[in-house]
């Protein structure tokens, strides 16, 4: 979210002024929560926009406005009008569709659709055309995906894989050519992926492992796993932010693993709302979002809850959602976050 910015006036100072007191109106929202004064203006959910059936995943184009949310139980896709806060579009897809990934040069959407049965023939990543806002293509996976990235400096996708009709059969990652709707390799990883995340800048890729408890990293340019990095307990999501952290959400644990992507190893533990899911960092504000589900095996507070993460200090507020909130992604032009409410069957849109 984007953090408040105080009105002030520039006094006769010349240009120095202006610069002092420019950096006076970015940094003192963050100043003041960094020395625990509440701010002015806290962020809250300003709208709620109903979509389909059990909403698990969402991303957000920035430079078309648009949010697409994958309705994994009515095997369909909502396209969202940010400006206004209104489903636009539904688009039907196929076999429960619950991860997505945007193409940013493109717009394309890359739906993950996979049917948890286990059947070689039936899971899918399909390619929403933007301007047409209809599935144009349809790319065979094998198994059961368990999370979706797209890599643009390469501009390949990556799906981790999971056999649920095998459990001795260890855990992959496909990387998928979407101009030629082919797997170009493989990637042996652990036995069950649970999430995946690319950085965007450098070409890493981190696998989250439920089982293990630990971030799989799949180095720059290469196509094996170059380091493993203990996390906490059951981690589900993974998500980038700025200088190239990367922020692991551990469902049981209700925590969130900050990995130094130097180093690879964690440089700070979060504690968070109860079942932490989803994740997004907001640059403007200076925080990393948390969907907090009230799920997972620990007991905790906050559930059914957005954690505001201050990346400061560490220290999280919190903003009341619908039911079991799974996932949130931010705008950062505007700061607002959406958060998807798979209980609910909304989006509760956050900002001020």
């Amino acid at each position: 979210m984007r953090v408040s910015r105080r009105r002030g006036r520039l006094i006769g100072y010349g240009i120095a002024g202006a610069l002092i007191a420019a950096i006076s109106l970015v940094t003192a929202p963050a100043a003041m929560a960094a020395t625990g004064i509440p701010l002015l203006d806290p962020p809250k959910v300003i709208a709620t926009i109903p979509v389909g059936d059990g909403p698990f995943d969402i991303a957000v184009n920035r430079v078309s406005g648009r949010g697409y949310v994958a309705n994994r139980d009515d095997d369909t896709v909502s396209v969202i009008s940010l400006a206004d806060n209104r489903v636009t579009t539904t688009i039907p897809v196929a076999n429960f569709p619950d991860h997505l990934a945007l193409n940013p040069l493109t717009g394309q959407v890359y739906v993950l659709a996979s049917n948890f049965t286990g059947d070689r023939d039936n899971s899918f990543v399909q390619v929403i055309d933007p301007d047409e806002n209809k599935v144009t293509a349809t790319i065979p996976i094998g198994y059961d995906g368990r999370g979706i990235a797209f890599n643009p400096l390469n501009g390949k996708i990556y799906v981790p894989i999971k056999s649920y009709a095998d459990p001795r059969r260890r855990g992959e990652v496909q990387v998928i050519d979407p101009g030629s709707k082919a797997v170009t390799s493989t990637i042996p990883i652990g036995f069950d992926p649970e999430a995946i995340a690319v950085n965007a800048v450098t070409g890493a890729v981190y696998v989250a492992d439920s089982q293990a408890d630990t971030v799989q990293v799949i180095g720059p340019g290469s196509d094996r796993v170059t380091a493993t990095v203990p996390v906490g307990d059951f981690p589900r999501a993974i998500t980038i932010g700025t200088l190239g952290r990367v922020y692991v959400s551990n469902y049981d644990g209700n925590s969130v693993s900050v990995i130094d992507p130097l180093t690879n190893t964690v440089a700070a533990t979060i504690p968070v709302g109860q079942g932490p899911i989803g994740a997004a960092v907001d640059p403007l504000g200076g925080r990393l979002l948390v969907a907090d589900s009230g799920g997972g095996e620990a007991p905790g507070a906050h559930g059914d809850t957005v954690g505001l993460v201050n990346l400061l200090t560490n220290a999280a507020t919190y903003v009341q959602t619908g039911d079991s909130p799974h996932d949130v992604d931010v705008n950062p032009v505007t700061g607002r976050a959406y958060v998807v409410n798979f209980g609910a069957k909304t989006v509760s849109v956050v900002g001020k």
